[in-house]
């Protein structure tokens, strides 16, 4: 995800975060105690929410999403826009499983 993504995806992730208070918990113990995963079962949780969160952001964004995965030259570049948007919820948990690792390793107190 670049710059313009996270901007543009910011405020959608972390009401993702704020909703599944205890899944986001969680999913900081699995990966602090499992390392690297390629799925930790805690993501299942946040599944319907990040769902939720990007159907209801609004035209706007939405268009700006698909300007900046074609500026980036992303897969599916030229494809249609609603392929383009389509990959958007699994870079919004993949953004999410990031924040989490970084929020693992500072955590002091389990």
């Amino acid at each position: 995800m670049n710059r313009e993504q996270q901007r543009l995806l910011r405020d959608t992730i972390a009401k993702v975060r704020r909703r599944r208070r205890w899944a986001w918990w969680e999913l900081k113990r699995q990966i602090f105690d499992a390392g690297y995963q390629t799925w930790y079962p805690a993501q299942d949780h946040f599944l319907p929410a990040v769902e939720q969160a990007f159907h209801a952001l609004p035209d706007e964004t939405l268009e700006a999403l698909i300007a900046a995965w074609r500026k980036a030259g992303g897969a599916n570049a030229s494809g249609e826009d609603r392929k383009i948007l389509d990959l958007y919820p699994a870079l919004i948990m993949e953004e999410l499983v990031e924040r989490a690792r970084a929020a693992a390793y500072r955590t002091i107190h389990w």
